[in-house]
């Protein structure tokens, strides 16, 4: 059998935390696919951040975690955006 990072992050969400249903994800379709599955909203972050704009971000406060993989889209923007939330 084989257990991909992805599902093994979703389950260890839905079961070590079963309050998160939303998460700031920095990842491909894959990990937010098997997080959907496991009842966690998606929440990602594409763009350009500048740091006017970093100072005015809106964080959801819905989120209750922060999950990262693989992102080919990856950006140091998405970097800060997961570190702002973290320090929430």
């Amino acid at each position: 059998e084989v257990v991909t990072s992805a599902f093994a992050a979703a389950i260890l969400l839905q079961t070590a935390y079963p309050e998160v249903r939303k998460a700031f994800v920095i990842g491909q379709a894959g990990l937010i696919d098997e997080l959907f599955l496991a009842g966690i909203e998606a929440v990602t972050f594409r763009g350009p951040l500048d740091e006017p704009a970093f100072a005015q971000l809106q964080l959801d406060p819905q989120v209750g975690a922060v999950v990262s993989g693989w992102d080919t889209g990856f950006s140091w923007a998405s970097l800060a955006v997961a570190s702002a939330y973290v320090q929430r």
